[in-house]
């Protein structure tokens, strides 16, 4: 009988190292962003109109300010914008601005085990957490090379279908990964590569890898989504489009 309980502590106390191990933080990554300008960029952005012009400029560099944090285990991964203090009108436009722009408003969690994409969405003072499954088939390889900061990355591309105002809308969307750093993360739902996501580039809109820890030396919570109805993207969609109807009949 002591036997059958040493047996079974050792088993519990392993299973419970590992399962602590799966959530340690193991790596964190801070991204900015940025805008390629583009000719169509230019002309939907742009304009003769010289306010605006300065409007763009700060919002651009905004995005430049923005500390995009990936932290990740051997499971899991994390992704938000960490929210600095903004001072001044003009400035906190500017930001709340560029969240729309870089699509950085939102927090991402990524299940290795389920291969599931979880998004937290506010909308309408409600929260959301949209899951989809990731599918990384949709990816090309190519074999083209670049080095960001000491690492070899490898480009993949894609078209990505999604749902606009506009309806189906489709984006052609790059991504820089590292095999020399093999986990299948990064930024926002651009996960599931033979490699650490460093670089991506959606539309015009470009995510850089502007710091690179792995092993952290500073105590790091890697955080579950737990806040939110649970639901998945076209049941959102739906949401969302009969809230502008309702907007629009006002």
């Amino acid at each position: 009988m002591k036997t059958q309980n040493y047996l079974f502590i050792t088993l519990f106390f392993f299973f419970l190292v590992n399962v602590c191990n799966g959530q340690e933080v193991i790596g964190k990554v801070i991204y900015n962003a940025t805008v390629e300008e583009t000719k169509e960029y230019k002309e939907k952005y742009k304009s003769q109109n010289n306010s605006q012009d300065k409007l763009f400029k700060a919002i651009e560099k905004e995005g430049e300010k923005f500390n995009l944090e990936l932290v990740f285990s051997n499971q899991n991964s994390v992704y938000q914008l960490i929210d600095p203090m903004r001072k001044g009108s003009e400035n906190q436009y500017a930001y709340k601005m560029a969240k729309i722009i870089y699509k950085a408003g939102n927090k991402f969690y990524y299940s290795v085990k389920d291969k599931t994409i979880t998004k937290e969405v506010d909308f309408l003072e409600k929260n959301y957490l949209i899951e989809t499954k990731n599918d990384s088939s949709n990816w090309t390889m190519l074999n083209k090379q670049e080095k960001i900061g000491e690492y070899v990355c490898y480009l993949a591309e894609r078209e990505y279908e999604y749902m606009s105002r506009k309806g189906k809308t489709k984006v052609k969307q790059t991504v820089w990964y590292t095999p020399e750093l093999a986990f299948p993360f990064g930024p926002a739902n651009f996960v599931g590569l033979p490699g650490l996501v460093l670089k991506v580039k959606s539309g015009t809109i470009v995510y850089n890898a502007k710091q690179i820890k792995i092993k952290p030396k500073e105590k790091i919570k890697l955080e579950n989504i737990t806040k939110g109805k649970r639901i998945s993207q076209s049941e959102f969609n739906k949401i969302a489009k009969k809230a502008r109807e309702n907007l629009i009949k006002r």
